[in-house]
This record gives C-alpha cells, structure tokens and sequence, in this order.
C-alpha cells in the first residue's frame, strides 16, 4: 500500500487500495463498552461510503476504538498522527 506522500494514486489503484484494507470485514461500531469499561472523554471518528449508483451508503464509526487496521486507512488518506503524539 502506498503511504500518503508517495506519488498521487488513480483511482483504480485508490480502490485496489481501499480493497486491500479489507473494510468488509470491519464491525459499524466500535466503542470501549465492548471491553467492559467507558472512556467519557477521547475521539471519535466516522468513515462513510456514498456511491453514485443509488446503492445506500455505508458507515462505520468509533469512541476511542478502532478497527485492526485503521492505520493504514489513516495512512491510505494522509492523516498524520505523528504530530499529535509528539506533543503529548
């Protein structure tokens, strides 16, 4: 998989990428209540996929839970967490 600041993708290979990511295998939620415990306080996020084809769109989401391989999605649309880590 290419990381983000490597060469512009296609869109083919976009999609081959995003297929790589498995994303079908992924539960629509993901909170910490799943591990017995609440975290009031952390991030969320949300990943929705709209087609142009009429199909109903797609979404996933999460509290301070994320699925396994979320970081290369981050990596996949260049988000850089780096930056906030070096500042903790």
């Amino acid at each position: 998989m290419q990381s983000y600041n490597e060469e512009p993708f296609t869109k083919n290979s976009y999609i081959a990428a995003l297929k790589e990511l498995h994303i079908g295998e992924w539960r629509r939620r993901y909170t910490t209540k799943r591990f017995g415990y609440m975290v009031l306080d952390g991030t969320q996020w949300e990943l929705e996929f709209e087609y142009s084809n009429g199909h109903k769109s797609v979404r996933f989401d999460g509290d301070n839970s994320y699925p396994y391989n979320f970081d290369k999605l981050q990596m996949l649309i260049g988000i850089d967490n780096s930056c906030e880590d070096e500042d903790e």
